[in-house]
């Protein structure tokens, strides 16, 4: 209540409307939240945690290609933010951007702590099989990597089969080679509808 009055006090106050849309979205709040964000990056300028804040409301929305756009913003300011870029990364997947996706998942793997690390690597090997960089064991070795880390996994690691040599011009996303706990899935896409039984 303090917030929402000093915001309707000193309207033209950029960072008071942030910190307001930052409590907005804490609350769950994100249509809410992202009209406080809007009215911030108005009233100027915007910083990385408005951009970061205001994706994410878009995001919780389901509007991705402006989660996408903000998000972008954010990561432009702080490319450092493992967090930017999973969310980035959500969004781009979520517009079938699989293949940008799994980039930033790459990046923010490389850039986060242990469990931005585990969520990239996670999200990866969810997304991979719709990458079209990705062959079969591309997809088996991201796989590979997030399973043996699961609880009650096997401490030793069977043989991995050698896969076949490639011609030069397939590429596969270039993973970290070492393992990453589970995480959350993207979020998941309703299944089509069964086929008819004839």
């Amino acid at each position: 209540a303090l917030l929402s009055d000093a915001v309707r006090r000193f309207p033209a106050d950029a960072a008071l409307a942030a910190r307001h849309a930052d409590a907005l979205l804490l609350a769950r709040q994100p249509a809410e939240a992202e009209a406080e964000y809007r009215r911030s990056i108005a009233i100027g300028p915007a910083s990385f945690e408005i951009w970061y804040g205001f994706g994410n409301s878009l995001l919780a929305r389901y509007a991705y290609g402006e989660a996408r756009d903000a998000l972008t913003q954010a990561v432009a300011l702080d490319p450092g933010s493992a967090g930017a870029r999973c969310n980035l990364a959500e969004a781009l997947f979520q517009m079938g951007e699989v293949d940008a996706a799994i980039g930033h998942y790459l990046q923010a793997a490389a850039a986060g702590d242990a469990r931005v690390q585990a969520h990239a690597m996670r999200n990866i090997a969810c997304i991979i099989p719709g990458s079209a960089a990705a062959d079969a064991w591309a997809v088996l070795a991201a796989r590979r990597r997030v399973a043996t880390t699961l609880p009650g996994a096997a401490t030793t690691r069977p043989a991995a089969a050698t896969p076949p040599a490639q011609p030069s011009h397939q590429t596969t996303p270039d993973l970290p080679t070492h393992p990453q706990p589970p995480c959350s899935p993207p979020t998941p896409q309703t299944p089509p509808p069964p086929a008819p039984h004839h």
